[in-house]
């Protein structure tokens, strides 16, 4: 496979989505969570793990990545729409479809931001304007769907933050001691209704992989996106 070089391609790296992504999206998440906190635990005890304020954070280190039970039972790639005011999700894959469809390596390239914006917070480049916070889950969706980018999944959000803090010896999608929540649109959860997210919790001092999200339209729950390059 190669590089796309069409005319949307060229528009999405002018607008910024500039940083190449590599996720082995063939592992499972268990696999990528062991490695994020074995990593997570040796930055700890170098004195290097810091936050989005660059300060040191503390750790549970007995457990420095939580996991809900719900991600054992994911669909990948679905469509959200509204419902009675509600994001509700349709149309997903298992994983096993899902990698016969794109292969063992997910390739997109994106903004490389530590944290995402959070309502009043989005930037425009170039007529693309970054999607922020305070919108319902599926409205969050409509608009990457309609900047013809991708929804990330926790394949993507872990692969990420393992090549983040070994690079920067920082943590990903800080909530600096607030609510500050990042949601994975690229999956959703088989049996409950609720949409799944990512982040760093300084108050329980770990990140997290959660689901008790509802899809409404908190200020601080932004989203993140890619753009697919291959």
């Amino acid at each position: 496979k190669r590089i796309r070089k069409n005319k949307d391609f060229r528009e999405k790296t002018e607008q910024g989505l500039v940083k190449l992504r590599l996720t082995p999206f063939a592992l499972s998440i268990d696999e990528l969570v062991k490695a994020y906190g074995e990593l997570i635990k040796r930055k700890y005890k170098e004195g290097n793990l810091k936050g989005e304020d660059n300060k040191l954070l503390e750790l549970d280190k007995a457990t420095p990545v939580y996991v809900n039970e719900n991600f054992k039972n994911l669909f990948y790639f679905p469509e959200w729409e509204t419902k009675d005011k509600k994001a509700i999700a349709s149309k997903g894959i298992s994983k096993k479809e899902a990698i016969k469809q794109i292969g063992g390596w997910r390739i997109t390239f994106d903004e490389g931001l530590s944290i995402v914006p959070e309502k009043g917070q989005a930037k425009t480049t170039k007529g693309r304007t970054s999607i922020e916070g305070g919108m319902l889950a599926s409205e969050q969706f409509q608009l990457i769907k309609k900047q013809k980018e991708e929804c990330w999944t926790p394949e993507d959000w872990l692969a990420f933050a393992i090549s983040y803090l070994s690079k920067e010896n920082k943590v990903i999608g800080d909530d600096r001691g607030t609510v500050y929540l990042e949601r994975l649109l690229g999956v959703c959860f088989s049996a409950s209704g609720h949409v799944p997210r990512a982040y760093w919790d300084r108050v329980n001092r770990r990140a997290g992989l959660g689901g008790y999200d509802s899809g409404d339209s908190y200020s601080d729950v932004g989203v993140r996106s890619g753009v697919g390059g291959f």
